[in-house]
């Protein structure tokens, strides 16, 4: 078994395939806010990764969460008025067991 390389960056293009399938398991969308698409295809990743790319991150700041350079999740903060802000976060079915990695990520 290989240790984890957990990292977070910016969603790339490159990231939509994987998001795609990281994403398209009912359990993250059942546990997320409304509007969640399930299933959730390429499309719905390209539109994602389009949304993050058109924030300030000062203001809403996305990241993919990674195992080895591969998205294996999302992780977010986002504003919600003066001194208050949304921190949100899945991951893949592998991933969330894992309270290393979600521990890691926040």
């Amino acid at each position: 078994m290989r240790a984890l390389q957990i990292g977070l960056r910016p969603w790339e293009e490159r990231d939509a395939q994987s998001l795609a399938f990281f994403a398209n398991e009912p359990l993250i969308a059942k546990n997320l806010r409304a509007g969640f698409p399930s299933p959730y295809g390429l499309e719905d990743a390209k539109a994602f990764i389009a949304f993050c790319h058109q924030q300030d991150p000062a203001e809403n700041l996305c990241l993919a969460i990674t195992d080895d350079d591969t998205a294996v999740g999302s992780i977010g903060v986002f504003c919600r008025g003066e001194r208050k802000a949304e921190l949100g976060y899945w991951l893949g079915r592998p991933y969330c067991l894992n309270l290393t990695v979600s521990g890691n990520a926040t």
